[in-house]
């Protein structure tokens, strides 16, 4: 509540504040934050709000745990953890305690999340002192796009070693992607999509759609011809309301809008905002 919406007796409210060692709103102005979350980055210095003070309660709860030993419990409340929020209770535990917990987060899918989001110094500590038998999976969890993004991230020395943890299929991918520049649209595509020819139904369609795991996330079908060119695109809400005995060719949509692999990605982005597309 600010100061301007007290009722009446606002004046003792708000001295009442001041003596239990909370300062009195000024008018206009909103009270404090229970708890500001730090990360110092070279220079740069990021704040960010924790109004529950959630974060500081959950990494007090991780470490004493670890502490323990206690294994069990740790995981399970590792397990229940936004990602982001795992992030920043690694930056709040003791140094030597962050790849340990790290290590026993028990997804490799949240363990890998939980990568990307922690900060560049904290991210090159545990990829570089991560025991390699547990984080070449974690990284392989990875879609071929943010794993690339990652690395372009990462010095030439920690990118090389991270490199040499990956599955032949990751590296490979990895590799595709790196040939592209970074700020054109082969530098943020993905090689995982979802595709069909236009003589299979929607029924076939839909089935297929359910066993495609690896592909991160579906927008559209892509449709293309016995050599694998581009035909047309449909979308989920198309393909769902279809009827399932219908050919794809009968309600793909034949105007794509296409970009090579060295359009910039201004451009790109432009032609997404221009015909409100999910993906390109």
């Amino acid at each position: 509540m600010f100061a301007s919406e007290r009722p009446p007796g606002s004046v003792q409210a708000a001295a009442a504040d001041c003596a239990k060692g909370h300062p009195a709103p000024v008018q206009g102005e909103r009270p404090p934050p229970k708890e500001r979350v730090m990360f110092v980055e070279g220079n740069n210095v990021n704040v960010g709000i924790d109004p529950s003070g959630k974060i500081k309660k959950l990494a007090d709860t991780i470490d004493r745990l670890h502490r323990r030993g206690a294994m069990r419990p740790l995981q399970k409340v590792l397990a229940k953890a936004h990602p982001a929020d795992l992030a920043s209770i690694l930056g709040e535990l003791p140094e030597d305690h962050v790849v340990p917990i790290f290590e026993a987060i028990p997804e490799k899918s949240l363990a890998a999340e939980v990568l990307t989001e922690l900060s560049p110094r904290l991210r090159d500590d545990v990829i570089k002192e991560s025991a390699p038998e547990q984080l070449g999976p974690i990284l392989d969890e990875l879609p071929p796009d943010r794993l690339t993004d990652l690395v372009g991230e990462l010095d030439p020395e920690t990118a090389q070693h991270l490199t040499g943890l990956l599955n032949r299929d990751s590296r490979a991918d990895l590799e595709d992607l790196l040939q592209y520049a970074p700020d054109t649209a082969g530098g943020v595509m993905t090689p995982e999509f979802f595709a069909l020819t236009e003589d299979a139904t929607v029924e076939e369609a839909i089935q297929a759609l359910r066993g495609q795991e690896e592909v991160e996330m579906v927008f559209y079908l892509y449709v293309v011809d016995t050599e694998g060119r581009l035909n047309g695109v449909i979308s989920l809400r198309q393909l769902l309301t279809a009827t399932p005995d219908t050919p794809l060719r009968e309600v793909m949509n034949r105007r794509v809008v296409k970009v090579h692999t060295d359009t910039d990605q201004e451009s790109v982005a432009q032609l997404v905002d221009k015909y409100r597309l999910l993906a390109i």
